[in-house]
């Protein structure tokens, strides 16, 4: 008779294609390497206030981030550079936001805790979780109200959070 680890299955094939999955390893080196890059320049004091890193979270922006469509909008916590990251904003806007430089993303103004580009869908974080669980749904509000192009785009909207599923309360 055989054993049971000779009837079990065989491991299925990878249902997510090899293009997919490389340009979803892309993505996590990108955020590693820039997260790396800010823990130096932080450490240097080139980086003004606090900066808060998500280091050894790359596989969930990419993944978060990655099955969202180019309309969809979404908002994150305070270790959301991740999620910045993998929606594709530009680096040198990146940087200059961070280290609170004019030309970043909101003027060099937002720092570590308020990168968004409305332009790409980024709503930008939330401090905590249960008001800005509310948040991204209700960017899609001005979708109906005549809002400016910036927010008209949105056709879904989300919060990757690091921990439990979002509820209403």
């Amino acid at each position: 008779m055989p054993s049971s680890a000779a009837q079990a299955d065989p491991i299925p094939a990878n249902p997510i294609p090899t293009d997919r999955r490389l340009a979803l390893h892309r993505t996590m080196q990108t955020i590693r390497a820039t997260e790396t890059t800010l823990s130096r320049l932080f450490a240097d004091g080139e980086i003004p206030g606090f900066i808060h890193l998500s280091v050894g979270q790359e596989a969930v922006a990419a993944g978060v981030v990655g099955a969202l469509g180019p309309r969809d909008s979404f908002a994150t916590t305070h270790r959301g550079h991740g999620h910045v990251l993998a929606r594709g904003v530009r680096l040198d806007l990146f940087f200059k936001e961070i280290m609170g430089r004019a030309g970043g993303i909101c003027g060099g103004r937002g720092g570590s805790m308020h990168v968004a580009d409305l332009s790409l869908g980024v709503l930008g974080p939330m401090a905590s979780s249960g008001p800005g669980c509310r948040s991204p749904p209700g960017a899609r509000s001005p979708t109906r109200r005549g809002a400016p192009a910036a927010w008209r785009s949105p056709s879904s909207a989300t919060a990757p959070w690091p921990r439990a599923p979002c509820t209403s309360a």
